[in-house]
């Protein structure tokens, strides 16, 4: 491998970031792979609206949660205007989970806007009510990270 520059550019910094994030999947993926495998695996699968990005991940299985897939869930339901990632409650996912499973889904459910940092909230909804009457303002579900817009296909 070559020597990097004393000032990377941005080109350097963007191949080798591909290259750590293909290095880096590979053990995801096959850990995803036997966990699906096991009695009691609950998984989900995630199109972005916004970010365009996709997720299919198993994030518990039986009564235990999968600590690298509860930070990988965290990450893509970030708050896709400024970055921040919230600590999402995996009752959220139990309850898509279930919902899934009663609708028989085949398709993954259609991210809106997942968490909700207070400072985005508060720049876009300010302290005024909506036109439908209702503001959570500081208080929004999706800043206590217990609320996610999804369609389902």
């Amino acid at each position: 491998m070559s020597k990097p520059p004393s000032h990377p550019s941005r080109r350097f910094f963007l191949r080798r970031t591909a290259q750590w994030a293909v290095a880096g999947a590979a053990v995801p993926l096959a850990s995803q792979q036997v966990l699906a495998s096991e009695p009691g695996a609950r998984s989900l699968a995630f199109d972005h609206t916004h970010t365009r990005e996709q997720l299919s991940v198993v994030y518990a299985v039986g009564e235990r949660y999968v600590a690298d897939a509860l930070g990988t869930l965290n990450h893509f339901l970030r708050d896709h205007y400024t970055g921040d990632v919230g600590v999402i409650d995996p009752l959220l996912f139990d309850l898509l989970h279930r919902l899934k499973t009663e609708l028989a889904a085949a398709q993954p459910f259609q991210v809106i806007s997942g968490y909700r940092s207070l400072s985005y909230n508060r720049h876009v909804y300010g302290n005024r009510r909506s036109r439908r009457g209702g503001f959570a303002g500081d208080r929004s579900q999706h800043i206590m990270c217990r609320a996610a817009d999804f369609r389902i296909a």
